[in-house]
């Protein structure tokens, strides 16, 4: 019953956030630790996922956008290899601590 919770994840990290894989490696080697998964079946299991989830997105995308591009793949490029990440706006250190967090815990 691992497969949906792998596909999920996979999913959630191809689609919308790279930031995601600090989740599911933790899962992942869990799921291994606890022998839900064995290690090549789940590396199996999350790349035909993650090919799967990358082509569809790359597809879509590409239609709307005029151009072939995948949305994640480009903003990961942008923040850490043309290291422009500053260009979206910088916060004091303390800002997450101060505002964002207060804010999201208090569902605002």
């Amino acid at each position: 019953r691992w497969r949906p919770a792998v596909a999920l994840m996979v999913m959630a990290t191809v689609w919308f956030r790279c930031d995601m894989l600090v989740l599911v490696g933790p899962v992942a080697l869990s799921m291994l630790a606890t022998r839900q998964a064995r290690f090549f079946p789940l590396l199996a299991w999350g790349l035909a996922c993650g090919v799967a989830c990358l082509a569809l997105t790359v597809a879509v995308d590409s239609v709307f956008w005029g151009r072939w591009l995948w949305p994640e793949g480009d903003v990961l490029w942008f923040n850490t290899v043309q290291n422009k990440s500053h260009e979206w706006g910088t916060m004091p250190w303390h800002w997450y601590f101060s505002s964002a967090l207060p804010r999201a815990l208090l569902g605002g």
